[in-house]
């Protein structure tokens, strides 16, 4: 099998570019999780997802892989040799490491009285909402109150279906909590839980397709989004976040991303939009918010029919980016938006050439 041959025909698959370090990043995950299957690759893998199913369905019509009744595969002898020809030398599973498993003990009390609030959250299509599992709100959060982000602080959530605020408030840290949605729900849910909790916390319905509010603009410390993983979509919800920070360097953004939802010209096309926003971004920590396999973006993605779906495993994880302000920070967005904020097939064809 020649390499040049393999990438252009996975390429014209879904017209999506497939270079060799993106074939590379796959391969490892199947050598090092076989028998592995495509959930896992998308969990793995640091590729988007319309590319990975090209590869894998290459793969298969290849005979490069064999896929048995479970929708799990394993290379073949073929497949074997042409593995070992694109990463010849391979890390040792004794350097494997998982990273950003642990949760501290006082949100490991939090979490047991959250495991039953979350049943009571319904995510909405209408508004692409998807909510993280459990865990990883913790993880999140604790990442958060480590870095100094939280305690003393003024907080703000762009979008709550993730109830960050209901967390926050039960740790007692924050000065007080600033909840931003379009679900009515949402609101109503966070303010039944807000009822007995000491730290104020604040509920307004907010269309972020719109600017924010005067009243709830330039006043708070630390601000937190999990947007949908479009180029639109994600810049949008983090200029809407910078409204609320006040104008002076150091204040706090923190967002989730994924490269499984959005190509690499994408997140590049992301980059530079931060930095037009005059934002500086501090920490990057890879796959530590993870969804459960209800509904995710893969829905707007055709999968093999050999492929069992809907998934029964946990698979889609995001990124938490971490972003400081400068004197120069401003908002990218000041009118209201009116393109759709999640249409990844806008982006798979603009940012994946």
């Amino acid at each position: 099998m020649k390499l040049e041959k393999f990438l252009k025909d996975t390429s014209n698959r879904r017209k999506y570019r497939v270079d060799k370090t993106f074939l590379q990043d796959v391969i490892r995950v199947i050598l090092d999780y076989q028998p592995t299957d495509l959930w896992e690759i998308f969990k793995r893998s640091d590729e988007y997802f319309e590319g990975v199913v090209a590869v894998v369905e290459n793969l298969h019509d290849e005979k490069l892989i064999k896929v048995f009744k479970n929708g799990k595969f394993i290379l073949t002898p073929k497949g074997k040799r042409f593995a070992n020809q694109l990463i010849p030398t391979k890390v040792p599973k004794s350097y494997k490491i998982e990273y950003n498993t642990s949760i501290p003990s006082p949100l490991q009390k939090i979490l047991k009285k959250m495991n039953k609030v979350y049943k009571e959250v319904n995510p909405k299509d209408e508004f692409e909402q998807g909510s993280l599992r459990p865990k990883a709100a913790m993880k999140k959060v604790a990442y958060a109150i480590h870095r100094g982000d939280v305690a003393g602080k003024h907080l703000v959530c762009v979008g709550d279906d993730d109830l960050l605020s209901l967390i926050f408030g039960m740790t007692g840290l924050p000065k007080s909590i600033l909840v931003l949605d379009i679900d009515e729900d949402i609101l109503a849910l966070v303010d039944k839980y807000a009822k007995n909790i000491s730290v104020p916390i604040t509920t307004k319905l907010q269309d972020l397709y719109k600017p924010i509010s005067p009243k709830y603009r330039w006043k708070y410390d630390t601000f937190f989004t999990q947007p949908p993983d479009t180029v639109l979509g994600y810049t949008l919800f983090i200029s809407r976040g910078v409204e609320t920070l006040k104008k002076k360097p150091g204040m706090i953004a923190y967002g989730g991303l994924t490269p499984t939802g959005c190509p690499r010209g994408g997140l590049l096309e992301i980059e530079k939009i931060n930095q037009k926003m005059g934002l500086l971004t501090t920490d990057y920590i890879n796959k530590i918010c993870e969804y459960p396999p209800l509904r995710t973006e893969i829905k707007k993605v055709e999968v093999p029919s050999y492929i069992p779906y809907p998934p029964n495993k946990m698979w889609y994880v995001s990124d938490l980016v971490r972003y400081k302000t400068t004197k120069n920070t401003k908002p990218y967005y000041t009118k209201v938006v009116k393109k759709d904020i999640a249409d990844y097939k806008v982006d798979a064809l603009k940012y994946g050439k």
